[in-house]
Order: structure tokens, then C-alpha cells, then sequence
């Protein structure tokens, strides 16, 4: 059973991250790698999200200057916020336990976020289609 204290605590911890919020809809991608998709990604959902929507990248370590790169490329009036973890990589564990966490959702001052990545991305070679 909770005590009183610790409920009184949570609804703080979510009201304050509530209130915190600026933007209705938001896209986000952790991809801690330097993976060799991740800029035609980044690219389609920035060409087909409105602008007003800010994306979040959540980044490794090592993949820092390699985002930046990407976003220089961009030439977007989007607003990106880069986010940091203290990994070259995620588990599937980890990666649920991130988007579990409070502390993390605190960071996305959105009240509906998109999350995506590269799950599906299709490998056209894979396809047959002859394109690599």
C-alpha cells in the first residue's frame, strides 16, 4: 500500500509534467546508434509531419555528431531537440523501461507524440526489386 506521501509525490511528479508541456503533437526517435538509415528516416517523417510539430531524437553516446550532420542536411525550420542517453545501444528492455519511465516523458513537452524509427523499413534488395 502507498503511503499518502508517495501519492502526494506522483501526482506532483504529473501535474508539474503536464503543465510543462508546449506543443500538441510531437515526433520522436531513440535510436542510440549511428545506424545507416536513420537520416532518410528522420527525413520522411520531417517531409510528412506539420512543421509546427517539434521532433525529438534521443541519442547514444557516440551518435551525437552524426545527428547533427543529418540535421545540418536538413535545412528544416522544424525544431529538433536532441536527447542524451548514456548508451551506444538499447536492449529491447531497456527501450521498453525508457518509454515506461517518467523521467523521460518529462523531456517531451508534447501532449501526443508520434514514436518512430526504422522497424519496418523495408531493405529493397530483400524485396527483389534490384535496388540496394
Amino acid at each position: 500500500m502507498l503511503s499518502l506521501g508517495v501519492i502526494l509525490a506522483i501526482l506532483v511528479l504529473v501535474y508539474s509534467v503536464r503543465t510543462r508541456r508546449r506543443s500538441e503533437y510531437a515526433s520522436l526517435i531513440v535510436e542510440p546508434r549511428s545506424h545507416e538509415y536513420l537520416e532518410t528516416v528522420i527525413r520522411n517523417v520531417d517531409h510528412n509531419t506539420p512543421r509546427d510539430w517539434p521532433m525529438y531524437i534521443v541519442h547514444g553516446r557516440t551518435n551525437k555528431a552524426f545527428l547533427k550532420a543529418i540535421l545540418s542536411r536538413l535545412k528544416s525550420s522544424r525544431r529538433f531537440h536532441l536527447i542524451g542517453l548514456k548508451t551506444d545501444n538499447l536492449a529491447p528492455s531497456e527501450y521498453n523501461r525508457l518509454f515506461l519511465s517518467l523521467r523521460f516523458w518529462s523531456k517531451i513537452r508534447a501532449d501526443y507524440v508520434l514514436v518512430f524509427g526504422y522497424f519496418g523499413f523495408p531493405r529493397l534488395e530483400l524485396l527483389g526489386l534490384g535496388i540496394a
